[in-house]
């Protein structure tokens, strides 16, 4: 069983010469166009599980005569974070991944997406594989 303690659906695909979708995969000059099969969309489930965060602001950055506040950003331990739990998986962040390794808490159930697939206007329409941390 996969948990998603994401804010958004966790959307994976098969690669499928036949599928109903076009996307590409790869960076530069490696992207290639596939055909593509969503296999399943995991909704959201719950509280979102995130690294705790501590800015502390060094200055600023002038965006259109903005000044938009420059940070340098502290992540400590994950909130929000199930314990391990036999056959269950959590799709998390991948900061939220590495701030629990980073904690010393096991790992070995926590998902991140990988290998993702963009649609026409280079947004993420699903992943075709997890990855863990």
């Amino acid at each position: 069983m996969i948990i998603n303690l994401t804010p958004h659906p966790v959307i994976v695909v098969r690669d499928d010469p036949d599928g109903p979708f076009t996307g590409s995969v790869g960076t530069g000059p490696a992207t290639k166009e596939i055909k593509y099969y969503v296999v399943a969309e995991i909704k959201p489930a719950g509280p979102v599980a995130r690294a705790r965060q501590t800015d502390e602001v060094v200055g600023d950055v002038q965006v259109d005569g903005y000044a938009v506040p420059l940070v340098t950003s502290r992540y400590g331990e994950p909130t929000d974070l199930p314990a391990p739990e036999d056959g269950t998986y959590y799709a998390v962040s991948i900061l939220t991944a590495q701030a629990a390794k980073a904690a010393g808490r096991s790992t070995s159930e926590l998902l991140v997406t990988s290998d993702p697939v963009r649609d026409a206007a280079g947004k993420i329409a699903g992943c075709r594989k997890f990855a863990l941390v």
